[in-house]
């Protein structure tokens, strides 16, 4: 349960952080700068972190963290690649409070704007998702096989 608790903490954390406190301006609405991707992998929830500070982390609710991948410039690039063109979809997505928590094996989108957290949901083996999450799910593909490659290196 501590394991859980850590990972929820931050795991809520990722979307509380402003344009102010990584030096950004935001020009306007369709920029992303954070985001957190929820998604269920051999059983464990794993939640994606991507920051535009390079900022690019995995929390795991097993307690497990991978921190400091956007170290890593293939990762760095594929992850500031997602932030940028993901502000595509933003007109076709739900605007919510917080992230919710999650259950299932959908991917959930939350995308965090200039007017807030953006919010879509990625259906695992259906044919009836949007073309604005099949977009953002590729997206998500480049950046894991970024980081897959770094982790088997």
């Amino acid at each position: 349960m501590e394991n859980y608790k850590l990972y929820d903490e931050m795991r809520s954390n990722a979307l509380k952080i402003t344009p102010e406190e990584i030096g950004l301006v935001l020009d306007d609405d369709k920029q992303v700068y954070a985001s957190l991707i929820d998604m269920e992998i051999n059983g464990t929830t794993v939640s994606l972190v991507c920051i535009f500070d390079s900022s690019v982390s995995l929390y795991y609710s097993n307690g497990r963290m991978d921190l400091g991948l956007g170290e890593n410039p293939d990762i760095m690039r594929e992850a500031t690649t997602f932030l940028i063109n993901s502000g595509q979809c933003l007109d076709k997505m739900k605007i919510i409070d917080k992230p919710e928590s999650i259950e299932g094996s959908d991917i959930h989108f939350y995308l965090k704007g200039r007017k807030g957290i953006y919010t879509a949901a990625y259906r695992v083996n259906s044919s009836e998702n949007s073309r604005e999450c099949q977009f953002l799910f590729f997206l998500l593909q480049k950046v894991l096989s970024a980081i897959r490659e770094e982790q088997l290196s």
